[in-house]
């Protein structure tokens, strides 16, 4: 996964986002604004937490402590 270019593309869309939602003040108020605005939050906070998980410094016991977190079976 190339996080860091939909890091990038994410950045783009917010951003014109919010330039449609300044042009047309009306769009803001549509729910169909609102949940894309909240998805590319959730991508913005996410998808760093997965580039950290191709890190080299990720060992075996990092993975076990994250599937005992997530309460999967590693």
């Amino acid at each position: 996964i190339d996080t860091e270019s939909l890091e990038d593309q994410s950045k783009k869309l917010r951003k014109l986002l919010k330039e449609k939602g300044s042009s047309y003040s009306a769009v803001k108020g549509w729910q169909v604004y609102r949940d894309i605005d909240d998805t590319i939050g959730i991508m913005s906070i996410a998808l760093p937490l997965v580039n950290d998980l191709h890190s080299e410094a990720m060992r075996s016991r990092h993975w076990a402590a994250l599937a005992r977190v997530c309460n999967v079976k590693a």
